[in-house]
């Protein structure tokens, strides 16, 4: 209940209605002395309006004529008292009540202090009223009569009064239509951002060209961006479960092994006591397993950004063939057949011992499931002077299931299990690969082509 008093509507619609008020009244309170002037002008009226015809009468007479005249007028108008001066203060005509005390200020005269010099009629003061009037002959006119009976300055103030309260009326449904329009949006903006706070599905916000609309959109995008980095993070999370369970599991069979090789010599168990073979045997495994753990630190320090690349100028064809030397006795030993079709010239610009690594694990890989007295070709594309070189990497009459070829760069993963336990392949080598052009920021790709597997990369062009 508290937010619904307090909240943002409530407060927009309170401010702009206190605003209203306050403008009204200065409002009010600088056109007062204009609204006192009209209502003394709406009291003098009657007066005048009587004596208009005295006004016009009078003028271009003589003074006998104006004394004829007026007493004419007063036997019409009895219930008004008035005195008619001359330019030199001489009284022309003056009523039997009206009394006249010297020269009078233009404007209301306080009744009986003659110190001031004042005109007023013998009536009480309470229910007379006074004015003077100028004439273009030189005469003044002293009037007074009964004051009106309000009943015009009444109605005026009611009209004034009815003019307010409209225009309040007016003014607060325009606030409230203000309130709301203003209020909707951000208890909108509210009610996604709670909903985004519990990771539920929100729907993208209205477009408006308005800052309440920039500030919708700019929320949402925030949003987009903290469920994609949520995603990212539970992504390797789960990638981290899988690699860690996986590098265990890796881990513990060969060591297993090594313990029942140890034990069985410990206990002279049959051909076990032949100690120098098995010995062997167990060193073989460790140096295995040496391996396999130098494979996961390089794994994790290129995932961590632990190894920066450091780039440089580079003959590719030089590194092509010092990789290939490498393995030059496993390629003897499957009697097959490498071509390679790189220039010496070829230059790119990338980091050393970082390029080494991953075209070793690349080539081996190509060697590893070539089937025996295959061929593995090695070439080069490159349009023009500037062009990124693009490698390409054959091993000819392999295949990769489709379904299974995004999954090869997956640390740990082997298509063929059994197999690859016999030659003592990790896993790792293209997880490796992958981990490292991706530190790098190179393009590549593993794809099935007639021919057979194929591995392509992009090296920035180094010309020259």
């Amino acid at each position: 209940m508290k937010n619904k008093i307090f909240g943002i509507y409530a407060k927009v619609f309170s401010y702009t209605v206190l605003i209203l008020v306050a403008v009204i009244v200065v409002a009010a309170a600088f056109f007062s002395n204009q609204i006192g002037e009209i209502m003394q002008v709406m009291e003098r009226q009657p007066l005048t309006n009587i004596f208009m015809p005295l006004f016009s009468g009078i003028e271009n007479k003589s003074d006998d004529e104006i004394r004829l005249f007026a007493e004419e007028f007063h036997q019409r108008n009895a219930s008004v008292e008035f005195s008619i001066i001359a330019e030199n203060g001489e009284i022309i005509f003056q009523t039997d009540n009206a009394v006249f005390l010297g020269a009078a200020p233009l404007g209301f005269a306080s009744v009986g202090d003659e110190s001031q010099n004042v005109f007023f009629g013998a009536r009480p003061i309470d229910s007379n009223f006074q004015s003077i009037e100028p004439l273009s002959n030189g005469m003044t006119i002293y009037m007074a009569g009964v004051s009106s009976d309000g009943v015009a300055q009444s109605d005026f103030l009611q009209r004034m009064v009815i003019v307010l309260l409209v225009l309040f009326v007016i003014g607060a449904l325009s606030a409230g239509v203000f309130a709301y329009r203003i209020a909707k949006p951000i208890k909108n903006i509210a009610h996604d951002t709670k909903r985004m706070a519990s990771l539920e599905l929100v729907s993208p916000p209205i477009l408006r060209k308005d800052e309440i609309g920039q500030l919708a959109e700019d929320v949402y995008k925030m949003y987009e961006a903290l469920k994609n980095e949520i995603e990212r993070v539970r992504e390797m999370e789960e990638n981290q479960r899988y690699f860690f369970s996986a590098a265990s599991h890796e881990l513990k069979t060969p060591i297993a092994s090594t313990l029942i090789l140890l034990q069985g010599m410990l206990d002279n168990i049959g051909d076990y006591s032949d100690h120098p073979k098995y010995l062997l045997e167990c060193i073989k495994k460790m140096k295995t397993q040496s391996k396999l753990i130098s494979e996961i630190l390089d794994i994790v320090r290129l995932t961590d950004g632990t190894i920066m690349p450091n780039y440089e100028k580079n003959e590719v064809g030089a590194v092509v063939k010092s990789v290939i030397a490498t393995h030059q006795t496993l390629i003897e030993s499957k009697e097959q057949q490498v071509n390679v079709d790189i220039p010496d010239a070829l230059t790119c610009k990338a980091d050393l011992p970082m390029l080494t690594r991953a075209l070793s694990n690349i080539i081996l890989n190509a060697i590893q499931n070539t089937p025996e007295h295959g061929e593995i070709c090695i070439w080069h594309e490159k349009n023009d002077e500037d062009a990124p070189v693009r490698i390409f990497i054959l091993n000819k009459g392999a295949n990769i299931d489709t379904a299974t070829l995004s999954d090869v760069f997956e640390p740990f993963y082997r298509e063929d299990k059994a197999r690859s336990s016999e030659v003592n392949r990790s896993g790792l080598g293209l997880a490796i690969v992958k981990k490292t052009l991706d530190c790098m920021g190179l393009e590549f790709s593993l794809e099935n082509t007639d021919d057979g597997v194929c591995f392509w990369l992009e090296l920035p062009s180094c010309a020259g």
